[in-house]
């Protein structure tokens, strides 16, 4: 590679590249200045006008133009033409308060009255509080997203949008004070600030203290209600298979009467055959069967009434847990919803 200082030496070989170094050395200064303008904040075609808002620069006769142009500017109506006429009645005002912040600057303007007692400067004073609230470029904002995200790491990532607040402003107020506390003068605002922090700090407390009590009543409740519903569950489970078996015994129950009903009718139906035969024959073999028979039936009858009985106290039995089960399982439930 050739060196830089080789490239000025006079000779028609190093021409080219002496030319070639220039040219680039050109673009990157351009490129670098373009780059420190955008930055700065020049480029914004407004920031001009700004310049009526320096006190030196009041009473100029631009200073009624650029007021202008920034209160066309802004996002809401303005009457230019009285805007112009306050700002010229202005430039006759003396100033009282000549250093400072600029917004005090300002302000000694804004309560001036007529004869009247009217604002003397109602537009003026509407104007400069609005472009003097507007940020011209985003140097603090993006300071602020700087110093945030190297507070709020990893390990403090729980941590609340008041806690990260308060340290921000704590940040501020050391800065401004050139990081030295001792320097910040112990006024009475200053104590009265600190009572009321204090009494919101211990406000806040309380108010987390009772959103805790709250939340944990609220799981202990709802826990609650979980094992209810589930003791609900499994006690209606259980009685509903003990009504199942029920109403299938009653089942059981009605096919065996069916079948002794069947059995009673085919005796009595066999006695009516061979009572007829002895009649007709005057056999006493035949009575004898018949007598039999009936008997048999009777026993039959006996039977169907004692099932007839445990069907009627099994289906009672039934009956009653359904409603039971109906009703405890409505109570519990206004419980829960209670």
């Amino acid at each position: 590679m050739t060196p830089i200082c080789s490239l000025f030496q006079f000779g028609e070989e190093h021409e080219r590249e002496r030319l070639e170094f220039l040219s680039q050395a050109r673009a990157h200064i351009k490129a670098a200045c373009l780059h420190v303008i955008t930055k700065s904040g020049l480029s914004i075609p407004l920031l001009k006008y700004f310049r009526c808002l320096q006190p030196s620069r009041r009473k100029s006769s631009v200073s009624v133009g650029d007021i202008a142009v920034l209160a066309r500017a802004l996002p809401f109506e303005i009457d230019i033409a009285l805007l112009q006429d306050e700002w010229r009645l202005l430039q006759t005002e003396k100033d009282v308060i000549t250093g400072g912040r600029i917004d005090v600057y300002w302000a000694q303007f804004f309560g001036l009255k007529t004869s009247l007692g009217d604002l003397k400067y109602p537009t003026v004073a509407t104007v400069v509080k609005a472009v003097l609230a507007s940020e011209h470029g985003s140097g603090d904002v993006e300071r602020g997203f700087s110093f945030s995200g190297n507070y709020l790491t990893d390990d403090k990532a729980s941590m609340s949008e008041r806690v990260l607040t308060n340290v921000m402003d704590i940040k501020s107020g050391m800065t401004s004070n050139n990081y030295t506390p001792l320097s910040v003068p112990i006024t009475k605002e200053l104590l009265n600030l600190a009572r009321y922090a204090h009494a919101s700090y211990k406000a806040h407390l309380e108010d987390e203290r009772k959103k805790k009590e709250k939340e944990a009543k609220e799981k202990q409740e709802e826990e609650e209600r979980k094992l209810a519903e589930e003791e609900l569950k499994k006690s209606l489970m259980k009685e509903t298979k003990e009504i199942s078996n029920d109403e299938k015994k009653v089942e059981e129950l009605k096919k065996n009467e069916n079948s002794k009903r069947k059995a009673e009718e085919k005796l009595i139906t066999e006695a009516t055959k061979h009572s007829k035969k002895a009649i007709e024959k005057g056999g006493i073999s035949e009575a004898t069967v018949a007598h039999s028979l009936l008997e048999g039936a009777q026993k039959v009858r006996t039977e169907i009434k004692a099932t007839s009985g445990k069907i009627n106290t099994v289906q009672k039995s039934v009956d009653k847990r359904k409603s039971s089960a109906i009703s405890n399982v409505l109570s519990k439930l206004k419980r829960s919803k209670k």
